[in-house]
């Protein structure tokens, strides 16, 4: 349902009367707010496997408050970007949904390296993540990738205030990586394409 602008709540109950329905992506949904996500979550939470909010009316407090209460045991992949979710939204949102394997928090300038950094401890199965344009996240994060997150295959970090150091560090641990992009890196240089070279024989893209 990404990108359905005309999506109202009147649609819900058949939505999540769909028995089989595991994977619901509202992405982009502008007129989906507290009150849609708040009854599907409810509605979906023991089957939900993958939940995708971004860009969409939610509000971040209330939408972590779903999230961290709501007890989704088999939800794996997340997608809360453009939604202005901060240290705390997160730390919370990887402590209750340890079992994540993605997530995306993209977009989100009040982000900072210690926060994120403490929140990816609590996420050891993480496979993907997106931090995008989180311009406050620094080598902190590549960091924390590389000593927690050690499962990780996809990372789209684009102009984050990364330098050669963080890469490093990243690529150290992160041996099975396929996908990277650090588009608008602009402190990004040789010696990080030279560690990942060394470090990161999966690698199938690099952006």
């Amino acid at each position: 349902l990404d990108y359905t602008p005309q999506l109202r709540l009147s649609c819900l109950p058949a939505v999540v009367s769909l028995e089989r329905l595991s994977s619901l992506s509202l992405r982009g949904c502008r007129l989906v707010g507290d009150a849609f996500i708040k009854r599907a979550v409810r509605a979906l939470r023991p089957r939900l496997q993958s939940l995708d909010v971004s860009d969409t009316a939610a509000t971040h407090d209330k939408l972590v408050k779903y999230l961290t209460e709501a007890h989704m045991p088999a939800l794996e992949k997340l997608g809360a970007a453009h939604l202005n979710v901060g240290d705390v939204h997160v730390q919370r949102i990887a402590a209750a949904n340890r079992r994540l394997t993605a997530l995306d928090v993209s977009d989100s300038p009040r982000l900072t390296s210690p926060g994120v950094s403490r929140a990816l401890c609590s996420l050891p199965l993480l496979r993907s993540v997106a931090l995008a344009r989180c311009k406050l996240l620094g080598d902190g994060v590549l960091e924390a990738l590389g000593a927690s997150c050690l499962m990780l295959s996809s990372a789209k970090l684009d102009e984050l205030a990364v330098t050669d150091s963080g890469v490093a560090a990243m690529a150290a641990g992160c041996g099975g990586l396929e996908v990277l992009s650090l588009r608008g890196c602009r402190r990004v240089g040789d010696r990080a394409v030279l560690a990942l070279c060394e470090h990161v024989d999966a690698l199938l893209e690099i952006d």
